[in-house]
């Protein structure tokens, strides 16, 4: 399956049957390419990397930096009730905290016990 018909778009073989005002015509041999520029983007290379920390702005102590992330839903509900975990990852050492919750909107507590 091609991006443009991942997005919702109609595939290429329908639009060549389809002309601007709707009415089915004759399928053309020779097609142009799609200008649908969310097609375009999808299909725009990547940018590279950013460039790699230097001593002036990488952290100096462990948990001054955290990423977090929250994911499930996990199928097996866990003996406490959680179906949810974030994760909260130190960009120092590398270490990870999780936290394991009910649902998404206790992401906040989470967060807040995490701080504390």
């Amino acid at each position: 399956m091609q991006n443009h018909e991942r997005l919702g778009h109609a595939s290429f073989k329908r639009i060549r049957h389809i002309d601007v005002k709707g009415v089915s015509k004759q399928p053309s041999k020779r097609m142009k390419p799609i200008t649908c520029p969310v097609c375009i983007t999808a299909k725009a290379r990547r940018s590279n990397r950013p460039t790699s920390s230097t001593a002036d702005n990488r952290p100096t102590e462990p948990w001054m930096d955290v990423f977090t992330d929250l994911s499930g839903k996990v199928k097996t509900q866990s003996i406490t009730g959680a179906k949810y975990f974030c994760v909260f990852v130190d960009s120092w050492s590398g270490s990870k905290h999780i936290e394991f919750i009910a649902s998404k909107n206790h992401y906040i507590y989470a967060y807040k016990q995490f701080t504390s």
